[in-house]
């Protein structure tokens, strides 16, 4: 599976600037989009996911960029932090309230920035995600965002079985969801998403 992280990752840094910038970064642990700390200047992130987050410390480990992240495993909504900005990485559709998770945001950053599935993405209909990203960005509308920007790209996959591996934790609506593809050998699935600065 693959996802062009190059050109999702130049998007990002084209619509937010992270330089010189504290930077909680919420649902960051992975670290598939963790070189935009080299801009900033600090990033706290912020994880529910305890192996996620040592996936990232892996992965900021051979960028060199130790020294700018430090970590925190826990419910975003529990924790006292400040920075310049709040970032969400493809997170907030799983935020049980999506709208108090911005609003807690607001209170620790002068920026919001959302980084999530668009709600027309046929990624998000496949995985089953649908419903909770369209009320992630209704949230976001309410917000009033000052900018917002939707790109489009998408999941490549060599085989079926990729594919499964890939969505099998989504749950059973996905996996039926993905019958159609059975069979097939390199294809692609459409996945659009969008940036929002609060």
């Amino acid at each position: 599976m693959a996802a062009d992280i190059p050109a999702i990752l130049k998007n990002i840094l084209e619509f937010t600037d992270f330089t010189s910038k504290t930077v909680i970064a919420v649902g960051a642990g992975g670290g598939q989009f963790a070189e935009y700390g080299k801009k900033a200047r600090r990033i706290i992130a912020v994880d529910s996911n305890p192996q996620a987050l040592a996936a990232l410390q892996e992965k900021v480990a051979v960028m060199g960029l130790i020294d700018r992240f430090e970590y925190q495993a826990g419910d975003f909504n529990t924790f006292a932090l400040a920075a310049d900005m709040v970032f969400f990485e493809f997170c907030l559709h799983e935020m049980a309230d999506p709208h108090q998770a911005l609003a807690k945001a607001k209170s620790m950053a002068p920026q919001v920035v959302v980084f999530d599935h668009s709600p027309d993405s046929p990624w998000a209909y496949i995985t089953a995600e649908e419903t909770k990203v369209k009320k992630a960005w209704q949230a976001v509308q309410i917000q009033k965002p000052v900018r917002v920007q939707h790109y489009a790209s998408q999941q490549s996959f060599s085989t079926f079985a990729e594919l499964e591996a890939k969505v099998i934790s989504q749950g059973e609506v996905a996996l039926q969801r993905i019958e159609p593809y059975r069979g097939q050998k390199n294809f692609t699935i459409p996945m659009s998403y969008g940036l929002a600065l609060l």
